[in-house]
């Protein structure tokens, strides 16, 4: 499950939203927070870049530290983190944004919503029973 977040950065404490569960598909470009090992809970996430995927829960960053220099040996091979999955203790992973899960969720939520209508417009109406009503 994912940390909770508070704020700006994860806070090690609780979950935010139990109910997201969905897979982000990582793509070279997209920003992660990455969690260096040793990482303290009260301390912020390092911004990161993707730039080698290797699978829906692997990747190579650039990172960048909290100065904003990029870090001189990047990690490889990083576990990312889908929301929903479970956090490892001691850093060395990353995991989306905040922002990131809660527009997946929409954009997923509209989809499904969609496809519900889509089924119910498709459904035969039989002789003699009412229309669905506009709306």
């Amino acid at each position: 499950m994912i940390r909770g977040v508070t704020g700006r950065y994860h806070t090690g404490v609780s979950s935010p939203d139990p109910e997201v569960s969905v897979a982000i598909t990582p793509s070279i470009g997209r920003v992660v927070w990455y969690y260096p090992p040793g990482h303290l809970p009260h301390e912020q996430p390092f911004a990161a870049i993707v730039a080698h995927v290797w699978g829906d829960t692997r990747v190579n960053l650039a990172v960048f530290t909290a100065g904003g220099l990029p870090m001189s040996i990047p990690p490889t091979s990083v576990l990312l983190v889908q929301p929903g999955a479970e956090v490892p203790a001691g850093g060395d992973y990353c995991t989306w944004m905040p922002y990131q899960i809660w527009t997946e969720k929409q954009r997923t939520d509209e989809a499904r919503e969609k496809e519900k209508l889509s089924a119910i417009s498709r459904r035969p109406v039989e002789e003699g029973s009412p229309l669905p009503a506009d709306g």
